[in-house]
């Protein structure tokens, strides 16, 4: 892994700027990214679908971010 924590914990204390800040993270997803986020904010998970090659879609990310907004959470990027 090397030096993928320290960017990765970097990033994504760039990112938050408070802990109802939220990012969007992928699934399948690299554990590393939800376990530095759980003490930096919150995650924001979409589905990625293998079938139709890695993509996900509008409705999903729309549901996505209306779910983190309801949960008092800020979309920060994605």
């Amino acid at each position: 892994m090397g030096m993928a924590r320290p960017r990765a914990s970097l990033l994504i204390s760039m990112l938050i700027s408070n802990p109802k800040s939220s990012i969007f993270i992928s699934i399948p997803q690299y554990l590393l990214y939800t376990a530095m986020l759980a003490a930096h904010g919150v995650a924001i998970p979409y589905h990625l679908d293998e079938e139709a090659e890695w993509v996900t879609s509008g409705p999903d990310i729309e549901s996505a971010i209306e779910k983190a907004v309801g949960k008092a959470s800020s979309p920060r990027c994605w």
